[in-house]
C-alpha cells in the first residue's frame, strides 16, 4: 500500500501532544493518504484524559501501552506493527510544517532513497520566534555511505536532520531496528546510518518542522559512555 502511517509516541505531556497532534491534522495538499496513530506510553491517564476532551475517534487511532515501555522498547514496539510502505514517527513535543507530508511523500519516492530528512526550526516557547534551523545546508544533501554520514555529527560541520523529522521506507527500517550497531542514547544515529546499506538518505534544506527544546529533552542531557560508545563506532 502506498499508505503513510504516522505514528505520535507520547509520554505525559498532554499539552505538547495536542500541539503536535493539530500540526498533523493541519496537513495542507497533502498528496498521500496517511494515518494517524497516537502511541500512549504515559505512566498517568492525562494523555488519554486530552484526547477524549479534544478529539473524537474518527480523528486517528489511539492505543494506550500498558504497562509502559521504555523508550527503546516503545520505539521497537511501534516499528514491529508497522504494516504501511512509508512510516513517520514523531516525538510528542515536535510539530509539522504543514507542508511536511506533501513534500516528504514525495521526497521518499525518489530512486534508491530509503529514508529522508528534512531540517527544522528550532524553538523553545514559541514557534514563531525560532530563528536557528537544525542544519545550514543550501540545498538538498544526499548521502550513500556511512562515513559521510557520519560526520556530520561531528561538531561544526553543519548540522544534521533530527531524528524525528524523518519519514522511511518501513521494510529497510524494519531491517535495522533491532540491531543497530550501537546501543544507548545514540542508537538513533547508528540506526540511521545503518539505513545506508540498503540505499541512500536525503536531507532536505528546507525546514519542514519545529523541534522543541525543553527541560526535559533528552538531547541536552550528556552521557559519556554513551558518547564514547558513538565516538568508538563513528572511528
Amino acid at each position: 500500500l502506498e499508505k503513510i502511517q504516522v505514528y505520535i509516541l507520547s509520554r505525559d505531556r498532554p499539552d505538547f501532544l495536542k500541539e503536535c497532534i493539530d500540526s498533523v491534522l493541519k496537513q495542507v495538499d497533502v498528496v498521500t493518504e496517511f494515518d494517524l496513530i497516537i502511541s500512549d506510553n504515559s505512566v498517568g491517564n492525562k494523555v488519554s484524559e486530552m484526547i477524549l476532551e479534544n478529539y473524537s475517534k474518527k480523528d486517528f487511532k489511539y492505543i494506550k501501552i500498558d504497562p509502559p515501555l521504555s523508550s527503546k522498547e516503545h520505539f521497537d514496539f511501534i516499528v514491529s506493527n508497522l504494516n504501511s510502505k512509508y512510516a513517520v514517527l514523531l516525538h510528542d513535543d515536535d510539530l509539522l510544517h504543514p507542508n511536511y507530508m506533501k513534500i516528504m511523500s514525495l521526497a521518499i519516492r525518489e530512486k534508491n532513497v530509503v529514508a529522508v530528512g528534512c531540517n527544522a526550526m528550532i524553538f523553545k516557547d514559541n514557534i514563531f520566534k525560532s530563528r536557528i534551523r537544525a542544519h545550514i545546508f543550501k540545498s538538498s544533501k544526499k548521502f550513500d555511505n556511512e562515513s559521510s554520514f557520519l560526520k556530520q555529527y561531528l561538531p561544526g560541520n553543519g548540522g544534521n536532520a533530527p531524528f524525528p523529522s524523518y519519514i522511511y521506507l518501513t521494510k529497510y527500517l524494519k531491517k535495522v531496528y533491532l540491531n543497530p550497531p550501537i546501543q544507548g542514547k545514540h542508537r538513533d544515529v547508528a540506526l540511521l546510518s545503518s539505513l545506508l546499506n540498503y540505499g541512500k538518505i536525503l536531507w532536505l534544506e528546507k525546514p519542514l518542522m519545529y523541534y522543541r527544546v525543553h527541560d526535559s529533552n533528552d538531547s541536552i542531557l550528556e552521557n559519556i559512555p554513551d558518547r564514547i560508545r558513538l565516538m568508538n563506532y563513528m572511528k
